[in-house]
């Protein structure tokens, strides 16, 4: 016999109960039982991940929800590539350390800016379920310029032809280099208009991160609940990196992060956020939220399609970061060191 909180577990349970006459135990066995406890009790097929995302310049990675079995997940014949502008020849599929993760790599190199869907048909999991609806991924190839810094010093240093997220009355910006992750929001008055929330997903898992906001006023859905959050109130020196734990939020300040904060006479945000105070993520989701100063609703929240007004579930990002080694010159070789590369999407 077990204690309800002795059953431990994720997302979803299966429970099989024996009633009758058992045979005589001996010791802690009992045949009955052992047979019973012997039943595979998994009938749950994997899904996939509806984001992909880039690895190299010919490995894209895709994600399912539980560990999939190693030869029908390394079957090139068991993924196509459909919606692309160009063609891709997929070469080999690799499943990771992480038996949930599967690298797709193909015979060319992915061209800038295309973007299409990844389909996976006949994976099974690790007792033989096999994955049925839920399997496709969507996968956009990388166009962000060469990451470069920002001066946070209210001038407007982004790139617009690529570093330009979204726009409407108001735009998002986002780059980076080796160093930091820079935001740009324009134009917001954040000592009259209301305050600025730009929520961090570092490790895209369902069940992990926050399910609301560290001021309360949103809620996050899975798989990116943040474990990060910006918030901003405006007037100079306002900014704060929150950070989830197991037991809630946790308030440490500024944690190195720097802001122009938008005002009156210059509605431009700036923020800069060091990687290491996100934990050196291998990958981000990022979306932003403002609320009005008086009130706790959300008039508008980014990417463009999610949802606002009264304390609204937050479910759409628009851009990853992968850790990759890139080359820079110095000196008289190549120095190879860690970097972050950039995919505009949104899902």
């Amino acid at each position: 016999m077990v204690k309800g909180d002795e059953i431990t577990g994720y997302n979803q349970f299966n429970t099989r109960l024996f009633a009758g006459p058992t045979s005589t135990p001996s010791g802690t066995v009992v045949p009955e039982l052992n047979i019973l406890a012997a039943q595979n009790m998994d009938f749950i097929p994997p899904q996939l991940n509806d984001l992909a995302f880039q690895i190299d310049q010919n490995t894209v990675e895709v994600t399912f929800s539980e560990a999939v079995d190693l030869a029908s997940s390394q079957n090139i014949s068991n993924y196509s590539f459909i919606s692309f502008s160009n063609n891709y020849t997929l070469v080999s599929a690799i499943r990771q350390s992480d038996w949930r993760k599967v690298h797709l790599s193909i015979q060319e190199n992915w061209v800038p800016g295309d973007a299409g869907q990844i389909i996976a048909e006949n994976i099974m999991d690790l007792n033989g379920n096999q994955i049925e609806g839920d399997n496709i991924a969507n996968f956009t190839t990388l166009s962000g310029s060469t990451p470069h810094p920002i001066s946070i010093d209210g001038t407007n240093d982004f790139d617009p032809d690529s570093e330009l997220m979204d726009f409407d009355e108001y735009s998002v910006f986002l780059t980076w280099d080796d160093q930091n992750l820079y935001i740009g929001f324009y134009e917001f008055d954040l000592n009259t208009e209301g305050d600025l929330f730009v929520n961090i997903d570092t490790d895209q898992i369902s069940g992990s991160g926050a399910t609301t906001g560290s001021w309360g006023r949103v809620d996050f859905s899975n798989p990116f609940r943040p474990e990060y959050q910006v918030a901003i109130e405006g007037g100079g020196g306002s900014i704060q990196l929150n950070h989830w734990e197991a037991k809630g939020w946790q308030y440490p300040g500024s944690a190195g992060c720097n802001s122009y904060e938008g005002w009156q006479e210059n509605g431009l945000t700036e923020l800069s956020i060091p990687w290491s105070s996100l934990g050196d993520p291998q990958g981000i989701a990022i979306s932003l939220h403002v609320s009005e100063e008086d009130s706790q609703i959300i008039p508008k929240a980014f990417p463009i399609g999610n949802p606002t007004g009264n304390h609204p579930t937050l479910s759409t990002v628009y851009s990853f970061f992968r850790a990759i080694y890139f080359i820079s010159n110095a000196g008289n070789g190549n120095d190879s060191k860690p970097g972050f590369c950039f995919a505009k999407f949104a899902s």
